[in-house]
């Protein structure tokens, strides 16, 4: 329209200001001769000046902890059963969209989840899902059981030792990370997209939920099996199983490690 200019400080994916590295993005840092860093540009001012505010109100809330370490080299879960395996390492990744030989969800929860739009225009189907515990509060529950309506009847009577962990990291996922601050399927997540805005939402995420049990990393389309840097077992007869499926699909083997811990209910105080 005639005299009007558009808003460059919105996100076009819907995200708040600094949660979307794509649409706010980083200024390089630079050293100078004297080995000092300089910014280049009002932008970088711009965005110097949010960054300190940011840091000034989170310093008297959150601690510093292990945690705030950079959110690339941090390990990141995915849980599927025995009877997908095979076809993850036939295809050499795990697909987003994928439909899984077994499904942990009910019919309902599944069809709700799928329809969930991360961003305008991209839907929750795009993303590979993962958590950043090994101890995620949905998985405590499924290996516990399985009480709630959302599991399906398979995952209340299988038990947990019927599962692997696939261990990747956020570094692999690569610039196009998402990170919520909570369960997907919870009550409106927030998001924060590529490892900049993902780090400081789950530096934010850390005052309720230190441990990192309810936050999701989104992998987009999917997540190669040559970027699994470890594959978790719960007993030897497991081991043994995948490790006759890793010989047949080839190519690249992670890891195999026998901890039965990751596969045992958990008695978490929240």
């Amino acid at each position: 329209m005639e005299g009007t200019t558009p808003n460059v400080t919105e996100c076009i994916h819907g995200f708040d200001d600094g949660l979307c590295d794509i649409c706010f993005p980083r200024i390089p840092v630079v050293k100078d001769d004297a080995g000092t860093t300089a910014a280049r540009g009002r932008a970088s001012a711009t965005a110097a000046r949010r960054s300190s505010a940011r840091a000034s109100a989170k310093t008297t809330t959150a601690p510093v902890s292990r945690h705030q370490a950079p959110i690339g080299p941090r390990r990141i879960y995915h849980v599927t059963h025995l009877n997908n395996l095979e076809s993850i390492l036939t295809e050499g990744a795990i697909t987003a969209g994928a439909r899984p030989n077994f499904d942990l969800l009910a019919p309902d929860a599944r069809v709700e989840r799928d329809g969930i739009e991360v961003f305008p225009g991209t839907q929750l189907t795009e993303f590979v899902p993962f958590s950043l515990s090994p101890n995620a509060t949905w998985w405590n529950d499924v290996r516990s059981g399985a009480h709630y309506s959302s599991w399906s009847a398979e995952a209340r009577s299988i038990p947990a030792t019927q599962y692997v962990i696939l261990v990747g990291t956020v570094a692999a996922v690569g610039d196009e990370v998402v990170v919520s601050d909570s369960d997907v399927s919870g009550s409106e997540p927030r998001f924060g997209v590529g490892p900049v805005a993902g780090a400081s939402l789950l530096q934010r995420t850390l005052i309720a939920d230190p441990d990192l049990l309810e936050p999701e990393v989104l992998a987009p389309r999917s997540y190669s099996i040559d970027d699994v840097v470890l594959l978790a077992v719960p007993n030897e007869p497991v081991r043994d199983k995948v490790k006759a499926m890793l010989k047949a699909a080839g190519g690249h083997a992670p890891k195999l490690a026998v901890y039965p811990p990751w596969f045992q209910p958990t008695d978490l105080d929240h």
